[in-house]
């Protein structure tokens, strides 16, 4: 029986596709914030790279990684003081594990932290729920899907509208 379940939640988390672009929002406004790549590294795990930003009213406030330093650039992942973030890895080492995948890391570009993380799909694979930890504490953020022809749209100048406001995106290739 456990088997069963096993094999069971294994093809459910198949059957729902991490890879893809996904939006995040910055959270103390809920704002758009960037667009991650998510795709599956050589060796199984999954990694995101930062592949567009939204600004509303000039460019997008972390373009540039001000708050990173030499211990959050782990060689192809992460960042360095004042490096842009565009088209660079900034969560990597996801594992695959029952339909969740768990102990990846995450760079905060806003504050220069690397936070450990989960991830998990929700309402069909729609939504990304991403959960940040931070020694004892968590908290759960929300990506929503973007499709491929949605991403090019924004990197065509397509711009999003929400609360009365419009964001327009900056682009770099993955």
């Amino acid at each position: 029986m456990v088997f069963l379940l096993s094999l069971l939640l294994t093809s459910l988390a198949l059957a729902q596709d991490l890879t893809g672009y996904w939006l995040s929002y910055k959270s103390s406004s809920n704002d758009p914030s960037s667009i991650i790549y998510i795709q599956k590294a050589e060796d199984g795990t999954f990694y995101g790279t930062a592949v567009a930003g939204f600004h509303y009213d000039g460019t997008h406030s972390d373009a540039i990684c001000s708050q990173c330093s030499d211990k959050t650039s782990l060689g192809e992942y992460g960042l360095k003081k004042n490096e842009p973030v565009l088209g660079k890895i900034i969560m990597w080492s996801f594992v695959p594990n029952y339909g969740r995948w768990v102990d990846g890391k995450l760079l905060r570009v806003k504050n220069g932290t690397i936070y450990g993380c989960d991830l998990s799909l929700e309402s069909e694979g729609r939504i990304l729920a991403v959960k940040v930890k931070t020694g004892f504490f968590s908290k759960t953020v929300k990506w929503t899907k973007v499709s491929d022809n949605a991403y090019k749209q924004y990197c065509a100048g397509k711009s999003i509208d929400m609360r009365g406001k419009t964001f327009t995106a900056t682009c770099r290739d993955k």
